[in-house]
């Protein structure tokens, strides 16, 4: 059996590091090494860690400075040994079967990425992924796609890696969002991608990273956003430029969504409307249908502002998030 690595950063999840490590160590699936990558946590995680590396030699703490849960990973993925890898948060917890479902995918269909479902955990209730994942072999080419109609295919807790496409690639640190910049250039390394429709994550659901209009880590998010669709599009459209008039159409739209939601943040609107500027010309005279340029520009006149404040908090009313 191939080793299988499990990275885990840990801050501030005193109250559930101890459901997520025991979820880990008892995988059916067991050759496998746990790094819980101590992001200098102030509360009592680092003294659980240690002593659950105590009682199972599979795993390894690592303690670090403090610098967010990319720079956390990143620790994790120079310091790993196995075939393959995956990442699972320090609130989270998967199901026995989350290493075994995802490995006997990967190796039974030569795939270098393998995909399972997962839910959301609120403290009211368990809330079902709203894009449900089919089971499919798909081309690296044909997996780029869904990040177009799927907002959910950059995250990458519920992926297992084959470590030979994750040469040179690392979290982007400092920013909200770190996933999202990681998945795709994991994605453009690869052959084949493979789904399960089985639900074996379990994404806890806290009040810390709901997001909340006039707060200073929405801005940022908003701020990733930009600079992620920006990097994506040029990046996938130079290596696969059969993919251009696709990204083109979806990453102008991107754009005038995030200038509507940036309507507070006059820096981020600048921003955006230089970028707009930018890829105009692109646009208007790349491979893009008449069609779509006519949706376009009726968007930017009379697409009504997102009011993502009252949608968070409607959100925030039906459900009840943990601390």
């Amino acid at each position: 059996m191939d080793l299988i690595s499990i990275i885990v950063p840990v801050y501030g999840v005193e109250a559930y590091i101890v459901e997520c490590i025991e979820s880990l160590i008892n995988q059916s699936y067991k050759n496998i090494e746990i790094l819980l990558i101590d992001d200098q946590s102030p509360d009592k995680c680092p003294e659980i860690c240690e002593k659950y590396a105590e009682i199972d030699k599979r795993i390894k703490v690592i303690h670090k400075e403090n610098g967010g849960a990319g720079s956390a990973r990143n620790v994790g993925l120079r310091n790993y040994r196995g075939e393959y890898v995956c990442f699972v948060d320090g609130d989270d917890y998967v199901d026995e079967n989350y290493i075994q479902v995802l490995y006997d995918a990967i190796s039974k269909n030569n795939a270098d990425i393998a995909v399972i479902d997962y839910e959301y955990l609120y403290k009211n209730k368990v809330e079902k992924n709203d894009l449900p994942i089919q089971n499919e072999k798909l081309s690296n080419t044909e997996y780029l796609k869904q990040f177009l109609t799927r907002w959910n295919t950059g995250m990458m807790t519920n992926k297992l890696f084959k470590r030979s496409i994750l040469k040179n690639i690392f979290f982007v640190e400092g920013r909200r969002i770190d996933d999202e910049f990681f998945t795709y250039q994991a994605v453009m390394n690869s052959k084949f991608i493979v789904q399960r429709q089985d639900v074996l994550y379990i994404y806890r659901m806290r009040a810390s990273s709901v997001m909340n209009t006039g707060d200073k880590h929405y801005e940022e998010m908003l701020n990733d956003r930009i600079d992620y669709f920006t990097q994506r599009y040029k990046e996938v459209t130079s290596k696969y430029p059969q993919l251009k008039k696709e990204y083109l159409e979806n990453y102008m739209d991107n754009l005038i969504q995030l200038k509507k939601k940036s309507e507070k943040y006059e820096c981020k609107k600048k921003k955006i409307n230089k970028i707009i500027k930018q890829f105009m010309k692109e646009f208007m005279f790349g491979p893009v249908s008449i069609k779509i340029k006519i949706i376009f520009f009726w968007n930017i006149i009379f697409r009504k502002s997102c009011n993502e404040e009252s949608i968070v908090n409607k959100d925030i009313e039906n459900n009840i998030y943990f601390e």
